[in-house]
Formats: structure tokens, sequence, C-alpha cells
């Protein structure tokens, strides 16, 4: 079934009415304020994670796996206790919601999904094509089969035609991790960004470069030709809390300089590292940052060679604020879990 878009600006219209933009810079479910969304390059979370790996010598894939199970379970959670979806988890209503869980990562860009099979309690199949992530991609469908219905299950990956399945069935237990992944909703604070936002369905005119590809279940950023994905905002929160509460605070500097990499990166595709400070100071970096309005803001020149922002409300962080100079010389404490819009906006000049 095609996606119904905005005749207006091309977004996603169900997307549209399900998030809300606002003007603290944060992107969030508009039935649950609490709920964070951005939106990310697909490999970011991956490119991070392994490059946390490699440094570290340690596996976080079963850390990840269970923190993206977890941030699905809650969100799917939060959906079914609205009245009108309390009886989603009831008889042949099920078989709407495994509808709706095999929609949900077309709709975000996560991968393309199909369901092959389901017997309510028991068990599911689906082929997927495309995954942004392959384990992330089973982790969100995972999750929405325990919350709806509401029993632990297990999964695992099929080659079936050369298609790749993904089987869902019933068990007894989650694995010991999962439990101590708990998800915290901090509260955000205040925002005064004045968005530009489309007169039909009120999304951001600064995100009307997305494209989607619903034959694919792919979201593409059309001004560099990149792969992006709506995710949760707090899954990377979750892994460095639980491997920092293993390893250390040696973790930090690591994820600190992988985030500065990626970033650094983003801005040269995008032509705009040697920008004069005019460019700077009239906004031009505010709409160009990894996914758009909300990563961070204000900037400015800051420190020769250097931008500075000042970013609060990152994903996950309970609003720490964060300041960047010259290149690897970051400054403060707060550690921003995201990759692009929704990752939070600025509250004051630096």
């Amino acid at each position: 079934m095609p996606l119904e878009k905005c005749r207006k600006c091309g977004f996603h219209y169900i997307m549209a009415k399900l998030f809300s933009w606002n003007d603290n810079g944060t992107i969030t479910m508009r039935n649950f304020p609490d709920m964070r969304t951005v939106i990310i390059e697909s490999v970011f979370i991956d490119e991070l994670f392994s490059r946390v790996e490699e440094q570290m010598g340690v596996s976080l894939r079963h850390i990840v796996f269970e923190a993206q199970v977890n941030a699905s379970i809650r969100a799917v959670d939060t959906q079914l206790s609205r009245p009108l979806f309390r009886q989603g988890r009831k008889g042949s209503f099920k078989h709407i919601g495994a509808w709706v869980n095999s929609r949900i990562p077309i709709w975000s860009g996560m991968g393309y999904t199909h369901t092959l099979f389901y017997e309510p309690g028991k068990r599911y199949e689906a082929v997927v094509a495309n995954p942004f992530n392959k384990e992330l991609l089973a982790a969100i469908i995972l999750g929405s089969f325990i919350s709806l219905e509401k029993r632990p299950f297990i999964h695992e990956w099929r080659k079936v035609n050369d298609h790749d399945v993904l089987v869902l069935e019933a068990a007894e237990s989650r694995p010991e991790v999962a439990e101590r992944l708990d998800i915290g909703f901090p509260p955000a604070r205040p925002g005064s960004l004045e968005l530009e936002r489309c007169r039909s369905c009120g999304t951001p005119l600064a995100l009307s470069y997305l494209r989607w590809h619903e034959e694919q279940g792919v979201i593409i950023d059309s001004r560099r030709g990149v792969r992006v994905t709506f995710l949760d905002g707090y899954v990377p929160t979750l892994v460095i809390r639980e491997l920092a509460a293993e390893i250390g605070e040696e973790l930090y500097p690591l994820v600190i300089e992988a985030e500065k990499d990626y970033t650094k990166a983003h801005i040269h595709s995008l032509g705009i590292a040697d920008a004069s400070p005019p460019f700077l100071r009239l906004g031009g970096t505010r709409r160009h940052l990894p996914g758009g309005p909300g990563h961070a803001a204000p900037v400015g020149p800051g420190q020769p060679g250097g931008l500075q922002a000042r970013q609060r409300l990152a994903a996950g962080d309970g609003g720490e604020s964060l300041q960047r100079g010259a290149p690897g010389r970051p400054h403060g404490r707060g550690l921003r879990s995201g990759g692009g819009a929704g990752c939070g906006g600025g509250v004051g000049e630096p």
C-alpha cells in the first residue's frame, strides 16, 4: 500500500501526525511527550559501537540488542495503553497489531518487512529486506511483539529462497541483562527555536529533503544521497551507561572521539567545513548539521579553526549541556547520544 505523503512538502503524512516537532529542539511522540525520537544516518549507531568495541576489546552486541528491545517494548506499551488501542492485545485485534508492527519499519526507514505467518501467542515470521541494521531491526520487531503478546519471545534468522526471514517464538524468559537496561525519560527543558513549518502537515520545512521509498523500506537524505532512519533516542545512552558501569569512565573519551569524527565527516560531506564566519553567524549550519534542525544550536565561529555550540536536551542526557571548541578540544562533560535531528536544541547564546 503506497504511503500517503503531504502534497505540499512530500513528508510522510502518518509520521507527521505521530510526532511533535518541538521548539526546544526535540522530536517526541505526540501522545507520549516523554518518548524521544531522533533522525540519524542509518550507519551511525553501528559505526559508533563498532569503534568502541574495537578499541575496548569488548563486545557490545548483546547490550545494544537488549537495549533496543526494551525501547521498542516501551514505545508499543505506550501506544496500547491509550483508550482507543486497549483492545489491541485481545483476540483478532492482535492481527491488526501485527500488521502495524510490520509497517512501522517501513514508515521509519528501518527496512522492508512483510508478514508471512502469525499465530498469536506462539510464533511470527516475516521477510526482511534492506534493514538499516539487521540485529537492531530484529530487536525492534521482537520488542513490539513482546509488548503485544505480554510475554517473552526469542528470535532467529532463516534463509528462505534467498530471502532473510525473521522468526519469533514464544519463550519462558528474557536475558538477565535486559532487566538492568531500564529506560528512563529525563524531563526536557524549554527552548525557543523558531521552525518554519509546512502549512499543510505542520512538519519543519527543513526536513523536506527526506525522500521515502516505501517499496524498499528506505528513507534517503536527498542532499547527499545517504540513508537515514527514525529511531528512539535512548539506546546509545542505555548502552553507554551499562558499559561504563562495567569498565569505568575510560569509555567516555572513546565515545566523544567517535562522535566528533562522525560529525566532522558529515560537515565535510556537505561542503561547509570551510564556511566563513558570516555564514555561521547567519545560522547557515543549523539546517545542515547531521539530520537538520535540533542537532545543535546556536552555532557560531567560536575559537579560531573551530565551531562552538551550546547544546542542551541531548537525547537521554536529562538536559546536560555540551560545548565544543576547536577540533580535538571538547568542553564539558555532557555526552550527546544521538546523531541527527531531534538530538536537542539551543536555549541561549554561548
